[in-house]
């Protein structure tokens, strides 16, 4: 009789599963299904819509600061939601108000809460221009909605895990650091890892599988050709958005230096030559995009 095998990653979701049963994973707000709904009707009704956001005045008041951002502005003063379903589209009102539900939804000691938002905002902002400047090699495979939903919610599960366990919160700053085995050190210290409270997190908010996958395996090498199991160009993307939001952490002074020029991009470059090769980059081509993306930023976040 042949043996039932489990694959490793398997066997990581089911530890974890048995760890957060202590744990609380906020779930999906009630307002992100009725909203998802109302969209997927083939003339969503604007007016219903405006009435099921403006029923919450903290996820509308994030809205309209979100969307009058340099990141997000358009020039003008966004000042009603029909007016930004009008002037944004659908898909990306979703996609904002998701951001503004996630931000809600983690609450944790004030300044980490700062932190990790202002880090997985830049990576999200990152993920979602990377791909739409990608140009000839964006694919089915590579949707710049998703690339910046698996942005958004790539370390969603820092903030969680730093809520529920101590020990966890010591090695907060090692997180951010790229060149540190960070899951052992996570499974040494609580028994599992933020990629896979992250991935059940995802899935609980009914995430597309591609970006629930990019959530679990975004800190794994990346094996060129191998699309078995990982959307490698979605993968791609989110570690070099990753590694950009982390450059740009540290010289705003949101990130501490781990380890001795850890920064430096033909460093990163060099060992992560198949996330360039899976995107067609090379390292300029990367410190271009630093730079443009840099100047988005500035002081926005």
């Amino acid at each position: 009789m042949q043996k039932n095998t489990i694959s490793p990653q398997q066997q990581r979701l089911r530890h974890a599963r048995e760890i957060l049963e202590r744990v609380r994973i906020p779930s999906q707000p009630g307002i992100i299904m009725e909203l998802g709904r109302l969209l997927q009707e083939p003339q969503p009704d604007f007016k219903e819509i405006t009435t099921l956001i403006s029923r919450d005045a903290a996820i509308t008041a994030r809205l309209f600061k979100l969307i009058n951002s340099p990141l997000f502005g358009r020039g003008r003063e966004i000042d009603s939601i029909p007016q930004a379903l009008t002037l944004l589209g659908t898909e990306n009102f979703f996609k904002l108000i998701l951001t503004c539900c996630l931000r809600e939804a983690i609450a944790t000691e004030p300044q980490l809460a700062e932190r990790f938002w202002h880090h997985s905002l830049r990576v999200a902002v990152a993920a979602d221009y990377l791909a739409g400047r990608l140009g000839s090699v964006a694919t089915a495979d590579l949707n710049p909605g998703q690339c910046y939903l698996a942005g958004l919610f790539h370390d969603c599960a820092v903030p969680i895990l730093c809520a529920n366990f101590t020990q966890y919160q010591q090695l907060f700053e090692t997180v951010t650091s790229y060149q540190r085995d960070i899951l052992s050190l996570e499974d040494a210290a609580i028994g599992t890892d933020h990629c896979v409270v992250g991935h059940l997190m995802a899935k609980s908010w009914s995430l597309p599988d591609p970006v629930c996958k990019a959530v679990l395996y975004h800190h794994e090498e990346i094996i060129l050709n191998d699309r078995l199991q990982m959307p490698t160009r979605l993968l791609a993307v989110v570690q070099t958005a990753d590694y950009l939001g982390h450059h740009y952490d540290y010289l705003a002074g949101d990130t501490p230096l781990v380890i001795e020029a850890e920064w430096d991009l033909d460093d990163w470059a060099l060992s992560h030559e198949n996330v360039l090769a899976e995107l067609g980059l090379e390292a300029d081509d990367v410190r271009h995009l630093k730079n443009e993306l840099f100047e988005l930023y500035g002081d926005t976040l």
